[in-house]
């Protein structure tokens, strides 16, 4: 949820053929309406979004070791820092010192190989949310 209300959807899975997509909607349940946005750079499913307090969304995981910056001002996703480790049906939640936990989930089946990361109980701390400057 956006802070004026309106609702950033992205991503997803389309098929078949069964694959990520990197498009993004705003919805308004004021109106019941949705309108496209920017699209993601990269295609993503099951990952994450989290809310950052000057109002720009992170978007992480999902089949990308690149998080994402959402800027509603500009209707624009723009390329962040490069993460650990690609995670997928995570969760994240943003820390009061602006730093991002990132919890649970599993290894991209595309990203797995490259990172040589094979355990599911694996917890990390990213500091991408304080990196950019977002601490609350």
């Amino acid at each position: 949820m956006l802070q004026d209300g309106r609702v950033l959807i992205t991503g997803g899975f389309d098929g078949p053929p069964s694959t990520r997509v990197k498009s993004a909607e705003i919805y308004d349940p004021a109106t019941g309406s949705f309108a496209t946005t920017g699209s993601m750079n990269l295609a993503r499913w099951l990952h994450t979004t989290t809310l950052l307090p000057n109002g720009t969304v992170l978007v992480v995981g999902g089949g990308s070791l690149f998080a994402e910056i959402y800027d509603l001002s500009k209707g624009s996703f723009f390329l962040s820092v490069l993460n650990e480790s690609d995670r997928s049906g995570h969760s994240a939640t943003l820390l009061q010192n602006g730093e991002l936990l990132v919890v649970g989930g599993y290894p991209s089946p595309d990203t797995a190989e490259r990172t040589h990361e094979h355990g599911q109980g694996r917890a990390e701390i990213s500091a991408l949310a304080y990196r950019w400057g977002f601490s609350t």
